[in-house]
Order: C-alpha cells, then sequence, then structure tokens
C-alpha cells in the first residue's frame, strides 16, 4: 500500500516547503538552487503518488485481464519512477542541504528552525 508515503512522506514534504526551505534560504542564499530543484521534486513526487494511487485503483476495478496488463504495467513504471526519484531526494536533502545547514547555522537558529518545524506539526497546518 501507498499509504505509508501518504501519511509520512507528504507531511515531510509540507515541512519542508512551509518551514525549512524557507528558513535556509533566508540564512544560507547559497542553497537557492538546490531548494528550487528539491521543491520541484516535491511536486513531481506528490504526482507520481497520486498516478500510482490511480493506477491502483483502476487495476482493482478492470476485470478485462488484458486491460488490467496495461494498468499493472503502469504501475510498475510509476512505482520506478517514484521509488527513483525519491531516493536521489533524500540523498540530496542528506548530502547537500542538511550537510550545509548543519555547518552554517547557530546553534539558536537550529532552536528556532527546530521550533517553527514543530509548530507547524502542532497545529496541524499539514
Amino acid at each position: 500500500s501507498l499509504e505509508f508515503f501518504r501519511n509520512f512522506l507528504l507531511p515531510h514534504l509540507d515541512v519542508d516547503d512551509k518551514a525549512l526551505f524557507p528558513f535556509v534560504l533566508k540564512h544560507i542564499p547559497k542553497l537557492e538552487p538546490v531548494l528550487a530543484l528539491l521543491k520541484g521534486e516535491h511536486i513531481e513526487l506528490k504526482k507520481s503518488l497520486k498516478a500510482s494511487e490511480t493506477a491502483i485503483k483502476n487495476m482493482k476495478n478492470q476485470v478485462d485481464i488484458g486491460k488490467r496488463s496495461l494498468f499493472i504495467d503502469k504501475l510498475k513504471n510509476n512505482i520506478t519512477y517514484f521509488i527513483s526519484l525519491l531516493r536521489n531526494h533524500i540523498q540530496t536533502e542528506n548530502e547537500g542541504v542538511y550537510k550545509v545547514v548543519k555547518a552554517s547555522l547557530k546553534a539558536d537558529e537550529v532552536s528556532f528552525l527546530d521550533h517553527e518545524i514543530q509548530k507547524i506539526c502542532k497545529e496541524g497546518t499539514l
């Protein structure tokens, strides 16, 4: 099931978009190109997840074996793209953004950012 990604990945992407990326852009402007790339990947990840969910729904509703196999192929392609994009996205965040953030931000800035992230999570604005 893709519920894991819907329940855990999508909220993470929203925290990035609403708290982390704006804060990092303000305090570490040299990361703007990487953040723009990651924001674009967020859009693609959401589209790909939705397309995979649609393919599963269509496959389950299809009684014709030939058409069902087409939906299976489409699902396989969507999932392969999604996992590949997600893997590269995580690697870029971990080896790029997070390393630079750790090296560049002061302790009080990290504390403030953490507070903002927690506030967003508690407010349920995700």
